[in-house]
């Protein structure tokens, strides 16, 4: 049986200090670590990213937030750019002031940095054209 390893020091179980952001401030980094937080309302990741500020913890538990970070499948080793872009009303919101509105959200943009073509569209280049010279034009496209 192996023998499990044991951290080696207790800053592996320290936080850094947690962003919180200025309406329209940005964050940089690379993902340096991931781990679970919780609240009332349920868990929630909590991204370890080194800037060149030093680590910072950007805790997800604003529901823009980790649907953005979702949908780029953030994970370790990761560059990204993270957006705060305030308070906001949804659309056909009855209420005109976001900060006092019951139905205001947390909005952020996430954008994942150092993306290259060939990391975008390197699988389908391995496969191979899907039309052959072969293949019949078909001029009625709708596009």
């Amino acid at each position: 049986m192996a023998e499990k390893k044991r951290a080696s020091s207790d800053d592996d179980f320290d936080f850094p200090e947690g962003w919180r952001p200025k309406k329209d401030e940005v964050i940089r980094g690379t993902i340096v670590g991931i781990d679970m937080g919780g609240s009332k309302w349920g868990d929630y990741p909590i991204f370890t990213m080194k800037t060149d500020d030093g680590p910072v913890a950007i805790h997800a538990f604003h529901t823009v937030l980790f649907n953005a970070l979702e949908r780029v499948h953030a994970d370790l080793g990761m560059k990204l750019a993270i957006k705060y872009l305030g308070k906001k009303l949804p659309v056909g919101s009855k209420n005109t002031d976001p900060d006092t509105a019951d139905d205001s959200f947390h909005a952020y943009q996430v954008r994942q940095l150092g993306l290259t073509a060939d990391s975008i569209f390197g699988a389908k280049k391995k496969k191979g054209p899907s039309v052959t010279a072969d293949d019949e034009f078909n001029d009625e496209a709708p596009f």
